[in-house]
C-alpha cells in the first residue's frame, strides 16, 4: 500500500489530528537530542478508541509507530521514520487522586508540573524533579525513567509507579505491575507479545 492509501485511511477513520504536511513532519523530526529523523506522518488520537484505530491502520499498512510526549528527552526515543502518535495533545487527564492510599491515576500526556500543582494542596508531589517539569509528560518520564535534582533522596520514575496500563502495537491492552515469581515464570513462557516483553525485561534484569 502507498503513503496516499495510508493518508486516506487515517484521515477518514481517525477523529484526532492527522498530519502529512512537510512543516509538521519537520517539527516532529527532532526532540531535545542531537538526532533528526523525519516521520511519515503524525497522529494525535483523542481517546483510546481513536488510538486503537490508528494502531490497526498502522498494522494494515506495515508501518512502525512511535509514541511521543513533549519531546524533552535527550536520547531520540520519540523519533522515528514511521507514524508518530502524539499523546500530549488529548491524553491529558488526571483521572483519580487517592490521598488515603497515596496513588494517582493519570493519562500519559499529563504535564509533570500540572500533576504536582494538583497534589500540592495536600503536601504531595511526584518524586522525580526534572528540569523540564513545565512541559515533560508523565508518559515520557515513564518511558525514560526520568530523574532529577532530588532523585538521590526521592527516587527516579521507576520508584513511583505501581502499575502501567499499556496498549501494545497489536492493540492488546495489558496491565503491568508487581508480579510474583511463579507468575513471572508463566508469563515468560507465553508465546505472545506480552510474553516477549517479560522475557526481554527479565534478560535485562538478570
Amino acid at each position: 500500500m502507498s503513503v496516499l492509501d495510508l493518508e486516506k485511511d487515517l484521515k477518514t477513520q481517525v477523529a484526532g489530528e492527522v498530519h502529512f504536511d512537510q512543516a509538521t513532519k519537520v517539527a516532529y523530526s527532532v526532540d531535545a537530542s542531537i538526532f533528526e529523523v523525519e516521520p511519515t506522518c503524525i497522529c494525535s488520537p483523542i481517546n483510546l478508541d481513536d488510538l486503537l484505530t490508528i494502531l490497526a491502520i498502522a498494522k494494515q499498512h506495515s508501518i512502525s509507530v512511535v509514541p511521543r510526549g513533549a519531546a524533552t528527552g535527550i536520547t531520540g526515543g520519540c523519533l522515528g521514520h514511521g507514524l508518530i502518535i502524539d499523546l500530549s495533545r488529548h491524553f491529558t487527564n488526571i483521572l483519580e487522586i487517592n490521598y488515603d492510599q497515596e496513588f494517582v491515576i493519570c493519562e500519559p500526556g499529563v504535564i509533570q508540573d500540572d500533576l504536582n500543582n494538583a497534589l500540592a494542596g495536600q503536601g504531595y508531589r511526584l518524586g522525580p524533579d526534572t528540569s523540564t517539569g513545565n512541559r515533560a509528560t508523565i508518559g515520557g518520564m515513564l518511558a525514560n525513567n526520568a530523574a532529577g535534582a532530588r532523585s538521590l533522596r526521592y527516587g527516579k520514575m521507576v520508584d513511583h509507579v505501581q502499575e502501567v496500563e499499556l496498549v501494545l502495537v497489536d492493540g492488546e491492552i495489558i496491565t503491568f505491575g508487581e508480579i510474583e515469581t511463579q507468575n513471572l515464570a508463566n508469563k515468560i513462557a507465553e508465546m505472545t507479545t506480552e510474553g516477549k516483553i517479560y522475557r526481554q525485561v527479565n534478560e535485562i534484569r538478570t
